[in-house]
């Protein structure tokens, strides 16, 4: 059995890929669309990870946090040969304060940087992603002010996101989003739990953070102050302040996604035709002017512009198999190669891969073990059409093998 927390991929390889699994370590792959064998690089609990896009043998991988004093980041630079004996600190809860963050805590290589790393405890961290000392950026956001963070915060950060103007340091606007207890324990935590914080100023430190989740259409767009669970910057807009934002509960309609475009500003409510469920995890596709939303009954794509959701799972007027299965999905990413290609982390045995080859891609839904009887593998090819600028479904066909012989259990 093996849950993904996270994964992570290769920055023009759809076959290198590194994960994270609830008690089962990080496993790689060098053959994710050729092979079901992935490979245990890190022993006990996989949590976040990262590959490094200008070093790509750079693996980071961490365990889970443990208070007191247990974050750990580490790095092992033998890519898809890395093992326990060859991973080293990056950064732990000593150079970080004394900072616990949450079970699974998030960290990011900060895109403004050949060498920085941004670490989210219950504030946000700054340092090199080799090792070295490690700047707060931000202010306890339980406490607001500068509190060693013990780990029991409700405002521990869930998600990292920077872009915009960059500096000596790295990227000038950093995104944080934090947990919260939801609408029955949250009124009783001051302060409210499920923020969403955000500096244009990042080298200017705690006091250039602001808190920008009461600057909805009605005030806070987040008042039932479910967990803020992703963030995504637009990177057509690279000054970073175009940004969405997913809550992860059900909100009786509206609220699941938030978007702006004046970093934090203002807020207009994304949501539209989304179903009213947890929304997990977010990612824009700039070449498709798409945006990716995870939540607990598959991923939707919706254009930019305005809100249109299609679900990316079983087919509307069928039900039939197609590309994903309907299950709650927590993490997604994506990697260019000539066109777009999307992976996501499903919450059954399962690794879903999109394999791109000039024009064409193919999804592929792979069981994360050999329990399975027959070979298991969900495909659906797409052809990308040069004169609309998008994916069609002109060449689409669901081949699967054995997938109905997975018994419940085995989900």
């Amino acid at each position: 059995m093996a849950q993904f927390v996270s994964f992570s991929q290769h920055p023009s390889d759809p076959n290198t890929m590194l994960g994270g699994t609830q008690d089962n370590g990080s496993p790689a792959t060098s053959q994710a669309t050729t092979n079901l064998a992935w490979t245990s690089v890190l022993g006990g609990d996989g949590g976040y990870n990262a590959i490094d896009p200008l070093s790509s043998a750079n693996f980071y991988a961490s365990n889970p946090d443990v208070p007191p004093e247990g974050l750990e980041v580490l790095l092992c630079t033998s890519g898809i040969y890395c093992n326990n004996s060859l991973f080293n600190f990056v950064v732990s809860s000593s150079g970080l304060d004394g900072d616990d963050g949450a079970f699974y805590f998030p960290y990011i290589l900060d895109p403004g940087s050949s060498s920085a790393m941004l670490v989210g405890t219950c504030r946000v961290w700054r340092g090199p992603r080799t090792g070295g000392t490690f700047t707060a950026l931000s202010p306890n956001f339980d406490t607001l002010g500068a509190a060693t963070c013990t780990g029991s915060e409700v405002n521990q950060v869930r998600a990292l996101a920077a872009a915009g103007t960059i500096d000596g340091n790295g990227s000038g606007t950093i995104y944080a989003t934090t947990g919260g207890l939801g609408p029955l324990e949250g009124p009783a935590q001051s302060p409210g739990g499920g923020r969403v914080w955000v500096t244009t100023n990042a080298s200017a430190g705690p006091a250039a953070f602001i808190d920008v989740t009461d600057n909805g259409p009605q005030g806070n767009i987040n008042p039932s102050q479910y967990p803020v669970s992703g963030v995504a910057i637009d990177p057509s807009d690279v000054s970073g302040k175009t940004a969405y934002v997913t809550m992860m509960g059900f909100t009786v309609g509206p609220g699941h996604v938030w978007k702006t475009t004046n970093g934090g500003t203002s807020w207009v409510d994304f949501t539209a035709n989304l179903p009213d469920s947890p929304a997990n995890a977010v990612i824009v596709y700039r070449p498709m002017s798409q945006v990716f939303v995870a939540t607990d009954v598959g991923v939707f794509a919706s254009p930019t512009s305005a809100p249109n959701w299609t679900e990316l799972g079983p087919a509307p007027s069928t039900n039939l198999a197609g590309f994903l299965p309907n299950v709650a999905v927590t993490a997604l990413g994506s990697v260019q190669l000539r066109r777009a290609a999307t992976a996501a982390g499903v919450h059954l045995r399962a690794r879903y891969v999109a394999v791109q080859s000039g024009n064409h891609a193919r999804f592929l839904l792979y069981p994360a073990d050999h329990i399975c009887n027959g070979i298991c593998r969900a495909e659906h090819d797409i052809q990308w059409d040069n004169h609309s600028h998008q994916w069609i479904h002109e060449f689409g066909r669901v081949e699967l093998y054995g997938w109905f012989h997975c018994s419940s259990e085995h989900l």
